[in-house]
């Protein structure tokens, strides 16, 4: 009985390592020189390539995201990272658009490092 309890255990034990969760984002490996500003850098990024018409605004809330202020934004910042880098773990965003300069990508990425400021 105990070496059933033991496997058991040694079983969940593999499993449970087996299902760690993947990071959603890769390793934020960027230079971030300035502070970034939400209201003059990401909330610009958001409203002319994310919460546009036919988008992320709140008259359509495409897949569910709306994204036209700080706290909605701010609570996706990870996933809304991962699909602006075109990762393979993520739909690419802006769908149908080229990818974002990489500068605002990076930008985009500073400020998540930054602790996403609503400044």
């Amino acid at each position: 009985m105990k070496k059933l309890r033991w496997s058991i255990l040694l079983i969940l034990g593999i499993t449970l390592i087996a299902c760690k969760k993947d990071k959603l984002v890769d390793d934020i490996d960027v230079e971030c020189p300035d502070e970034i500003s939400y209201s003059s850098d990401i909330a610009t990024i958001m409203s002319t390539s994310c919460a546009t018409s036919g988008c992320h605004d709140a008259g359509t809330a495409s897949n569910g995201f709306v994204f036209e202020n700080h706290s909605q934004v701010s609570d996706n910042a990870t996933q809304i990272l991962n699909s602006i880098r075109h990762e393979s773990s993520s739909q690419a965003m802006p769908q149908g658009g080229p990818k974002l300069p990489d500068e605002q990508i990076n930008n985009f990425a500073c400020w998540i490092e930054q602790g996403k400021p609503n400044n």
